[in-house]
């Protein structure tokens, strides 16, 4: 898979379910109000519960 190093944070770009990656942050583009209600974002919330959003939005 691709790797990158961006002022000195590496970057690794990686394919498959997202729900199932272990790790340090997931980057997700959400909308702009942070509403993980359908799609990738709907799926990590299903799987990560709530409380994802719930942190997202503080």
């Amino acid at each position: 898979m691709p790797e990158f190093s961006y002022r000195g944070v590496r970057i690794i770009v990686e394919q498959g379910d997202i729900t199932k990656w272990s790790g340090d942050a997931i980057v997700n583009p959400a909308n702009s109000l942070l509403i993980m209600g359908v799609g990738v974002a709907g799926a990590i919330m299903r799987v990560g519960g709530a409380e994802i959003e719930e942190e997202a939005t503080k």
